[in-house]
C-alpha cells in the first residue's frame, strides 16, 4: 500500500510517498547506469530518501502534526518560531490553543474540521495565536495521512508565515478605500498618459465610468468635461 501526502503552496506542490513493504516491481531490463539514464522505477523511495525530503521541507516550512481529535503530537522549530511557544508547551495540547475564539465559534471552523476528519486535503490562509497574545497570519496546507486500513493516522500541517504580506495587503486596501472615497478628483496615469485608475469622485464629476476611463487617453484629453488642470496633469506625465 502506498500513501501520498501532498503539500501545496500556490503553484508549488510537493508529494511524499510512504512505503510499507512493497514488492520491487522495477523492470530488471531497464538500465540505470550512467548520468544519461532517465528511466524511472515505480517503486516508492526508500525511508532514507523520504526522511531527506521531509527534512528539506522542515528547513523552509513550519510543521505541526496532530491527531484526529486535535491533540498536538509534534512540532518543528519553524512553527515554534511563528508562535513563540516552547516545544513542551504545545505537545499534548489541543490544536485550539492556537486558534482565535472568533474562529473557533465560526461555522467555517466546524466545516474545516469536518473536512479534515473526512480525510480531505485543505490549504488556506489562517490566523493563529502566538504565546504573547499576538496573532500571526500563516499560509497552511493540512494533509491527512492514512494507515494501511484507510483510517486517518494523523494530520500534517505545513505552514509559512505571511504576516508581513498580509499587513502590506491590508494597508493597500485601506489606502485604496481612502483614495476612492476622497472628495478630490483623482486620476492615476502611467508615463505615456494612459489612465490606470480613476476614483469615484472622478466618475461623479465627469459622467464617465471607470471602465471608460481606464486604458484611455485622448478620450479625456479632448473632453470638454475636464478642466484645463486635469488635462495638464494627464499630458505632463506623458
Amino acid at each position: 500500500v502506498v500513501f501520498e501526502v501532498a503539500i501545496s503552496f500556490g503553484q508549488t506542490r510537493v508529494e511524499v510517498l510512504k512505503r510499507q513493504n512493497l514488492p520491487n516491481r522495477a523492470d530488471p531490463s531497464r538500465s540505470s547506469s550512467g548520468p544519461e539514464s532517465h528511466e524511472y522505477s515505480d517503486v516508492p523511495p526508500s525511508e532514507a530518501v523520504i526522511d531527506a525530503r521531509l527534512r528539506a521541507i522542515d528547513r523552509s516550512h513550519g510543521r505541526l502534526e496532530f491527531a484526529v481529535d486535535g491533540t498536538i503530537l509534534d512540532v518543528n522549530e519553524n512553527y515554534l518560531n511563528f508562535t513563540g511557544y516552547q516545544r513542551d508547551e504545545l505537545l499534548g495540547q489541543h490544536y485550539q490553543v492556537l486558534v482565535t475564539p472568533e474562529e473557533i465559534a465560526s461555522a467555517d471552523y466546524v466545516e474545516f474540521w469536518r473536512k479534515l476528519v473526512d480525510g480531505e486535503f485543505q490549504t488556506r490562509v489562517v490566523q493563529r495565536c502566538a504565546k504573547d497574545g499576538s496573532c500571526r497570519w500563516i499560509q497552511s496546507s493540512f494533509n491527512p495521512v492514512f494507515d494501511d486500513r484507510g483510517s486517518i493516522e494523523k494530520i500534517f500541517e505545513y505552514a509559512i508565515d505571511v504576516t508581513s504580506q498580509r499587513i502590506a495587503t491590508d494597508e493597500i486596501r485601506k489606502l485604496y478605500a481612502a483614495v476612492d472615497q476622497s472628495s478630490a478628483t483623482i486620476l492615476i496615469a502611467d508615463a505615456r498618459g494612459i489612465i490606470e485608475y480613476a476614483n469615484q469622485r472622478f466618475t461623479e464629476m465627469t459622467g464617465y465610468s471607470r471602465q471608460e476611463a481606464v486604458g484611455s487617453d485622448l478620450l479625456f484629453a479632448e473632453s470638454e468635461l475636464l478642466d484645463e488642470r486635469l488635462k495638464e496633469v494627464i499630458w505632463t506625465k506623458a
